[in-house]
């Protein structure tokens, strides 16, 4: 193939029109957003309940669970993340509008306190956060959200490092092309 494409005339290549059906106004040229900025209601914080050992909070697309009481302050920081990322998927070019999966109302994440509560839900041992295409909820520990435990404070829990937004960004994407990811090549995935 490398030598037919080699052998052939070097001529510059000629725009090709876009067809236009009569009648139809042109199609509309997509682009990849410069910025995103989640608007101020998707990162209001509901709590759902907030009960020893089985915590749950709501944001305008995701419901988090997790075993800790976090408090609507810290789950407000966390889930900027996350709601980004929707409306980052949302603006793509690809005419993809996010939607929970089938049955559900909202994207599911869980939070675990330590590696190892986040490994025993079968993550990979290298990874630091996972989406599950079977199970349809995405999974990360709090180290990779930056909290860690206030010394002293009986259990109370704070922003102290960074949130890997690389590894949220990355997997929430394949939550929100959940649909898309079984008929799209692994290199695309």
């Amino acid at each position: 193939d490398q030598a037919w494409v080699k052998a052939q005339p070097k001529e510059a290549a000629r725009p090709v029109p876009t067809p236009v059906s009569p009648g139809l106004p042109a199609p509309e040229k997509r682009r990849m957003p410069d910025q995103v900025k989640e608007p101020l209601l998707y990162t209001s914080i509901r709590v759902v309940r907030e009960k020893p050992g089985d915590c749950l909070y709501e944001s305008e697309h995701f419901q988090f669970r997790t075993t800790a009481k976090l408090g609507v302050a810290l789950m407000k920081d966390v889930c900027r993340a996350f709601e980004s990322t929707y409306e980052l998927v949302r603006l793509m070019p690809w005419g993809i509008q996010p939607r929970p999966e089938e049955g559900r109302s909202k994207f599911q994440a869980e939070f675990y306190e330590t590696r190892d509560q986040y490994l025993a839900t079968g993550a990979p041992s290298w990874s630091a956060g996972v989406y599950s295409l079977k199970d349809k909820v995405f999974r990360i520990p709090f180290e990779e959200l930056g909290i860690s435990a206030q010394p002293g404070a009986g259990g109370a829990y704070y922003r102290k490092g960074a949130i890997n937004n690389d590894t949220i960004t990355h997997e929430i994407t394949h939550q929100m092309m959940h649909a898309f990811v079984p008929y799209m090549p692994i290199w695309l995935v």
